[in-house]
């Protein structure tokens, strides 16, 4: 299985009628990703690939560059992937997203809004203690967290104040709603981790044994610039009836 997909930024949320239906959906621009090269490891076959936004390198990276041809990003990952799946890419090719465009379902992983140091109301959802009647300085506390001589202690994982978000989450079998080729933009059916303008990684869905399309060097075999999945393409059909 190739170990491999792409990297976007969120740009929002909005929503689409689909028979009737109000949809939710997220939008999200592909980043172009760069092959940088491919060298072996044992038996894996790892790429390394550049995205992200245009910089000014050190003199070392800068080297590192040009050997590729591509032009200074800012990340460089490696990944794992099929050698025979990219056979028809060479350093320096574009990955775009052609490469997920039979793709019906996605698992998008990213880093949640981070909301610092938070209380149990607020990171736990806990009830409030009474505003007035006697209490003071104790309104959103917890209360007690543990229990009495035995067993002496509180219990590791215990709900109680602390860092809020800011962690990796990945949704599993989001529907694609559509794909824009043109533009590099994924409409996805419901919500994803992260803030507007964050990175996302989205790969084929795992549990619903999606794979990637062949990938192919840049505007070729492109023939339509808005790919629509099987849900959007019923809903085109019957509004031609």
């Amino acid at each position: 299985m190739v170990k491999f997909g792409l990297w976007g930024k969120k740009l929002g949320n909005t929503r689409v009628f689909h028979e009737g239906q109000s949809l939710h959906v997220s939008i999200v621009r592909v980043s172009p990703m760069y092959m940088m090269g491919i060298r072996k490891e044992g038996p894996h076959t790892l790429m390394q690939v550049a995205y992200g936004d245009v910089i000014k390198p050190n003199k070392p990276m800068a080297g590192h560059f040009a050997s590729a041809q591509v032009e200074p990003r800012r990340r460089i990952n490696e990944y794992r992937i099929d050698e025979s799946f990219f056979a028809a890419c060479s350093t320096g090719s574009e990955i775009s997203t052609q490469l997920l465009k039979d793709v019906d379902y996605l698992d998008v992983s990213g880093t949640t809004k981070g909301h610092g140091f938070t209380g149990p109301v607020k990171r736990h959802g806990f009830s409030m203690q009474p505003a007035t009647h006697g209490n003071s300085l104790s309104h959103r506390a917890h209360g007690s967290t543990g229990q009495c001589q035995d067993p002496g202690r509180v219990f590791k994982g215990k709900k109680m104040a602390g860092q809020h978000g800011n962690v990796k989450r990945t949704i599993q079998n989001i529907a694609v709603y559509k794909v824009d080729l043109e533009e590099g933009l994924i409409w996805i059916q419901g919500a994803i981790p992260g803030p507007v303008g964050g990175l996302v990684w989205m790969t084929p869905s795992f549990k619903k044994a999606q794979s990637l399309s062949p990938l192919l060097p840049v505007d070729a075999g492109v023939e339509s610039s808005d790919q629509l999945t099987p849900t959007a393409k019923e809903s085109e059909a019957s509004d031609e009836n």
